[in-house]
C-alpha cells in the first residue's frame, strides 16, 4: 500500500476498511469457539496480549523508520495506537490461539546497507 486513494463518495474510514478486508481475505474465518480458551487465567499469563501492551508498542515506534510490507507509515500507527491496540491484540490472540500466521507477517523487506562509501564489493 504505497498510496491509499479514496473513491468519490466514499470516506477515508471506509477506504481503510476496504483495503483491510482485501488483505484479509485468504485467511480463513475466525473460529469464536476458541475464544472460550482465553478464559483460562494460565493460558491468559502465559499466551495473550494485552490492548495495552499493543499500545505502548505502538506509542513508542519511531516516527522516522520506513513502513514495512504493508505500507503503513509509522506515524499513523502510532498516533492511532488508542485506536489501532484492541483490534491488534484481538488479530494476535487469535493468532496464537488458533496457529495460523498470515504470510504477510512472516515477510520483511531487507536492504543490505555498506559500512564504507562507495561500496568496494558485495
Amino acid at each position: 500500500m504505497q498510496h491509499l486513494d479514496v473513491p468519490a463518495g466514499q470516506s477515508l474510514a471506509n477506504a481503510i476498511y476496504t483495503y483491510f478486508a482485501s488483505v484479509s481475505n485468504d485467511l480463513p474465518p475466525i473460529d469464536f469457539n476458541l475464544l472460550n480458551l482465553v478464559t483460562d487465567t494460565q493460558l491468559r499469563a502465559e499466551f495473550v496480549t494485552e490492548p495495552y501492551q499493543v499500545a505502548n508498542k505502538l506509542s513508542r515506534l519511531n516516527i522516522y523508520k520506513a513502513p514495512g510490507p504493508d505500507g503503513i507509515l509509522t506515524w499513523l500507527l502510532k498516533d492511532c495506537a488508542a485506536y489501532l491496540s484492541e483490534p491488534l491484540a484481538a488479530l494476535y490472540n487469535t493468532s496464537l490461539i488458533e496457529g495460523i500466521f498470515p504470510d504477510v507477517w512472516k515477510s520483511a523487506e531487507t536492504i543490505p546497507v555498506t559500512k564504507i562509501s562507495p561500496a568496494r564489493s558485495i
